[in-house]
């Protein structure tokens, strides 16, 4: 009887780790993407960004590394976490003077190969990204 109640529990602890709605989208990101469509509009290629999310382990209020190239040609480095059950991006960077901002997206769209970010800032921009 102890076997069969330490199982169901094992089982039961198993599945809720899995279903971690946070960690499915890291999973989803692990890789490059590139930026396609402003508020429904194509992005130039002159404008694209594209991002290289690194995948790991997300615990609760940590935050995984990432990449942007801009087109430009400069890079920056920042750190992202994804939280509310999959549904919002947060990034994490410094201005270049010390001072660390966070900026929060809205997840609308997120498979393996296409991801839909909203941010809310000075206005509300919409991006659609491709995995590369």
């Amino acid at each position: 009887m102890k076997k069969i109640v330490f199982m169901t529990l094992a089982l039961v602890g198993l599945v809720m780790i899995s279903c971690n709605k946070d960690q499915s989208a890291v999973k989803k990101l692990d890789g490059t993407w590139k930026s396609v469509e402003q508020d429904g509009s194509a992005i130039a290629d002159s404008n694209q960004v594209t991002y290289t999310f690194m995948n790991c382990k997300l615990k609760t209020d940590e935050y995984c590394d990432a990449t942007g190239k801009y087109s430009d040609g400069t890079t920056e480095n920042f750190e992202y976490k994804v939280s509310g059950d999959g549904t919002i991006m947060s990034w994490k960077t410094d201005d270049g003077q010390g001072n660390t901002f966070e900026l929060p997206a809205t997840i609308d769209e997120l498979t393996k190969t296409n991801m839909t970010l909203t941010f809310s800032f000075i206005g509300t921009t919409t991006i659609k990204y491709e995995k590369q």
